[in-house]
This record gives structure tokens, sequence and C-alpha cells, in this order.
């Protein structure tokens, strides 16, 4: 029973995605990875602000190809102290064929031990059509980034609202049914009774 709510939590957090494209990266807070300091930094996400939009510029390279790269800042601490799991997750229009990719670093500084370095690689994925002609201008791909914690370390911190929602619904169902099917058996034994008496005084 619990799988199947848990199923149709992240059903429900996934509708506001349906129309768009998805990368989403799940970690630890104490995940050991590889530990470095970008030279520039685009943006911080934290749980004063866990969601921005922005636009990555896609720059075409000598092997041909478009690319872009930018770096954010995730702070896990503060108010998310308690919680351990994490998710990043990019959306983006599918009107714009582009693959997302995302990496995770550690700060060279020790002391923040909550705070961990995205890179986020994205990659043109179109085909130009032949008697179209390249424009010298860079390609734009607006995106969304949300960072939130996990619930119990599978739900986004976002769906909490849906738990408790159904957690009431779950909770009244409980409650009501029995005395539904108690109104609902009376009432059928009632009408048998009165087929029993009917029945006997025809005889």
């Amino acid at each position: 029973m619990v799988q199947r709510f848990a199923f149709v939590l992240i059903l429900l957090s996934c509708f506001s995605l349906v129309y768009c494209n998805t990368e989403i990266i799940n970690f630890v807070v104490e995940d050991d990875v590889s530990s470095l300091e970008p030279n520039q930094i685009s943006a911080e996400l934290s749980a004063g602000a866990n969601e921005i939009e922005s636009v990555i510029i896609l720059n075409e390279t000598v092997e041909g190809r478009d690319t872009g790269d930018l770096w954010l800042s995730l702070d896990t601490g503060g108010s998310w102290n308690a919680y351990v799991r994490f998710t990043l997750r990019i959306s983006w229009a599918a009107s714009y064929p582009t693959d997302f990719s995302i990496s995770l670093y550690n700060p060279t500084d020790a002391s923040l031990e909550r705070v961990k370095y995205a890179h986020i690689h994205a990659v043109h994925s179109g085909v130009f059509t032949p008697p179209v002609e390249r424009t010298l201008e860079p390609l734009r791909v607006p995106f969304t980034v949300i960072l939130e914690p996990l619930v119990f370390g599978v739900l986004p911190l976002s769906v909490q609202p849906v738990l408790v929602c159904l957690g009431v619904v779950v909770l009244g169902a409980v409650l009501v049914t029995p005395k539904i099917h108690a109104v609902l058996a009376k009432i059928a034994m009632e009408a048998r009774k009165e087929t029993v008496l009917k029945a006997m005084r025809r005889k």
C-alpha cells in the first residue's frame, strides 16, 4: 500500500515536467566526489532560493558542436540541515533540442561541508537543415533548475503537501468506510427480511 502511494506521489511531482525535457541527479551531502574551485559561479541555490530560471549560451566549438557550460553553488545547510539526500533537477522546453548533463564537486575548503558545486554542460542535439545557413549568433537555451531535499530519501520536498493531503484522504477513508459498510449491511438485512416476509405471506 505504501509503495503504491509513493508511486502516485512521484507521478504527481512530475506533472509539471511532462511538457519539457528533464535531467536529474540525486546526491548525498557526504558523497565523496572530486574537489575543485570553479572560476566563475553563475548562481547559488539554497533553502532560501532553491529555484532559478536562467539561460545557457551554446557556442560553436572547433569540432563543429555547439556547447555551453556554467557552474552553480548548492548550499544544503541552514533550514535544510536535517536532510542528507537531495535532488537537483534541470528542465527545459522540448523545442530546444539540447542534451544537459550534471557533474558534482566538493569545495576545496573542507569547512564548507554542506556545499557542493554543480557543473552543468549542455550540447545542442538538433540538426540544422542544409538549406538554412547558420547564423553567427550563439544559441541560447532557457532552462529552470531546482534544488530540494528528498523526504524519506525518496520524495522531493515539493510533494510533501500532496503527501499530507493523501494521508488525510486515506485516514478519512479508513475511518468512514466501516461506518458506511455497517449502514449498507443494515439496509441489505432489512431488505432481505422484507423479501422473506412477503414470500411467507404469499404462501
